[in-house]
């Protein structure tokens, strides 16, 4: 077909077949889908115009393209859908796709041009959802923030040329996927639309064609946290403790950063006027995060994108590390009392300060008995705890707070080698000091300790467990018992002196389950419990499009935590890995673990990521062990246990 422009408007006014050809209505003329999206493809590059007279002409080929028809052509419309969403004025195109409509109603909406292919559209049109806050319907907002990402990438490009050189088209594709999807949840109100946006995404796109689950998970990282970043830049107390959470928000990955930031940034300023003139906090945390980033590499210590982050957060752990000793002598206190846990063992230590720390000892008494009392609220705890460890870090070094707290010196190195970094960055000092203290006596069988936030709520456990038959699906099943949904996960392989084996956990909860959890009981229900027996493979497989399994090569991430002359130490190992990637449901990570184990091999690491609905997990396993899965029916039997 060709089209007729009106230069000065920019605006197409007719469409007609190629001259030579018969003359045939508009509706027959773009009868099928790839010429429609030919069409837009052609106004998101050159930013044209439908006059309104094509518009409505157009609402004439809705009709025609129904499921089937869209379906006949799903192995080319991918294609035909990333050509016109990398363009940059997608936003335009996509626009007239949503003012194209039926003029009738059909099952209370009316089906719009981009409705045809993305159903979920339809109900987006005009929607309103908490006017108190958002100035535009869903739709308008969406646009908006789509036409944001060309202006941000263009900032991105010019302010921070190095960063911007590590996007690929595929991660601006998920980027400008992810803005028209991320606010889809919000067309059922009984839903967490961060939540319920990411299964819509990912349903609509396998629609269109698409398959590749690494682009699935992208997209739906930024669904998922594309108010994260924003709400850190302005509630965070302390720089520091946003950026680490930047950072585990997006697993340490540059390119996920990067994303995560252009994600945010242009849906807060599509919010309203006021929101786009109010983005100051949010690129102040970027640019910390890039300044850490052009130090690592003026010091020549980049070797790959990731590693300033690992660099960066190597010495944010040896700082935690240093506070968590004081908050540990102040629990000490609590226990005994500031003499017995401070002033006595002061007069044993050379040239000790205390003379000096004697002239404040009824300031820090008067802080310590308001702790004590145990009557203030969290805010009270912190503002007193504070004061506690300003008074002590006027007179006490570092060398001189390590010898007041030696009695737990085996038990702290244990406990920062062990547990994964993941979970020690991501606390503050003084939960960390109270979850050490849970873990003096981790030559039990069994010890399990709740992460609770200031209003008591649990957000994380550990779990330590010695190694025993079939532990990580005993560990999983377990979990289940209690309604413990896990959003994120590391497993690390502990070797002691005496060649036992032990596995720490770190398990972050997405929510609050039904009732409190008691540590002893989920102890016992680890060791005891006879977990649920699964059904063996039946006669007949039948391969899942939302389960997928892989077998990848070593990493150089793994590792194993070993006893070495009193000390703890992490070393390297060689570890081949398996990744599980399938739809979030009760008794998925047991049905895993339980059924790798079935097969009798031990899984050495494992990293649990929970985005919306989708998980996708990594194993990690010797080669043996790996040779062992990937020569079985492994895959089979995994597959059809998680459908």
């Amino acid at each position: 077909f060709q089209i007729q422009v009106h230069l000065r408007k920019k605006e197409i006014q007719e469409i007609h077949a190629i001259e030579g050809l018969p003359q045939i209505p508009l509706h027959l003329l773009l009868q099928s889908p790839i010429e429609i999206l030919d069409l837009f493809t052609y106004i998101s590059y050159s930013d044209y115009d439908l006059s309104p007279t094509l518009i409505d002409e157009m609402a004439d080929i809705i009709p025609s393209l129904t499921i089937e028809s869209i379906e006949a052509y799903r192995s080319v419309i991918a294609e035909k859908f990333t050509n016109l969403m990398m363009a940059p004025y997608v936003h335009k195109s996509l626009s007239l796709m949503f003012q194209i409509s039926e003029t009738f109603e059909i099952e209370g909406q009316p089906r719009t041009l981009l409705g045809c292919f993305i159903p979920e559209c339809n109900q987006m049109r005009y929607l309103l959802r908490n006017l108190t806050y958002h100035q535009h319907p869903v739709c308008e907002h969406t646009l908006k923030g789509i036409a944001n990402t060309h202006k941000e990438l263009n900032l991105l490009k010019q302010n921070y040329t190095e960063l911007h050189a590590y996007l690929q088209p595929k991660h601006i594709l998920a980027l400008k996927w992810a803005m028209l999807f991320h606010d889809v949840g919000k067309i059922d109100s009984t839903q967490k639309h961060e939540h319920y946006g990411t299964l819509l995404a990912k349903n609509a796109l396998q629609r269109l064609g698409y398959e590749d689950d690494e682009f699935f998970e992208l997209v739906n990282l930024m669904i998922y946290h594309h108010t994260s970043i924003t709400r850190l830049s302005k509630t965070a107390t302390y720089f520091d403790q946003a950026l680490l959470r930047f950072f585990e928000i997006a697993d340490r990955n540059l390119i996920n950063m990067i994303l995560l930031f252009l994600i945010n940034i242009c849906d807060y300023q599509a919010v309203s006027e006021t929101c786009e003139k109010d983005t100051k906090g949010l690129r102040e945390l970027f640019d910390e995060m890039y300044r850490i980033f052009a130090e690592a590499r003026f010091k020549d210590q980049v070797r790959n994108p990731e590693r300033f982050i690992q660099l960066y957060l190597l010495q944010k752990k040896e700082d935690i590390r240093s506070q968590t000793r004081i908050n540990l002598l102040i629990d000490q206190s609590l226990q005994t009392d500031i003499t017995q846990a401070i002033m006595e063992p002061l007069a044993q230590i050379a040239d000790s300060p205390l003379i000096q720390l004697q002239s404040i000892e009824a300031e820090l008494t008067q802080y310590w008995r308001y702790l004590k009392m145990g009557s203030l609220n969290s805010e009270g705890v912190e503002k007193y705890t504070e004061k506690m460890i300003k008074l002590l870090r006027m007179y006490l070094s570092d060398t001189t707070i390590d010898q007041l707290t030696a009695t737990t010196n085996k038990t702290f190195d244990w406990f920062f080698q062990s547990f994964p970094n993941r979970f020690i960055l991501s606390m503050q000092p003084a939960i960390l000091a109270q979850a050490l203290l849970d873990f003096l006596k981790f030559e039990q069988k069994s010890i399990v300790s709740i992460i609770t936030n200031a209003r008591g709520r649990a957000i994380g456990l550990l779990v330590h467990v010695y190694e025993q038959q079939d532990i990580h699906g005993r560990v999983a099943y377990a979990l289940h018992l209690k309604n413990i949904n896990i959003a994120s996960g590391k497993m690390n392989k502990v070797i002691v002196s005496d060649d036992r084996v032990a596995f720490c956990h770190y398990f972050k909860i997405s929510s609050q389950p039904a009732g409190w959890i008691f540590p002893r009981d989920l102890e016992q229900s680890i060791l005891e419990v006879t977990p649920l027996e699964l059904k063996p493979l039946s006669q007949d497989f039948v391969y899942s499009s939302k389960t997928r399994i892989e077998f990848l090569d070593n990493d150089q991430k793994g590792y194993q935590v070993i006893e070495k002359n009193g000390k703890y130490i992490r070393k390297s190992q060689k570890y081949s890995r398996i990744k599980v990637t399938t739809e979030d449901a009760p008794l998925v990570y047991y049905k895993i673990t339980h059924t790798i184990e079935q097969y009798g091999v031990m899984i050495q690491q494992s990293l649990i990521t929970t985005i919306g609905h989708q998980v996708a997990d990594y194993f990690y396993f010797t080669e043996n062990d790996y040779e062992k899965l990937y020569h079985s029916n492994f895959s089979e039997v995994l597959m059809t246990r998680l459908m």
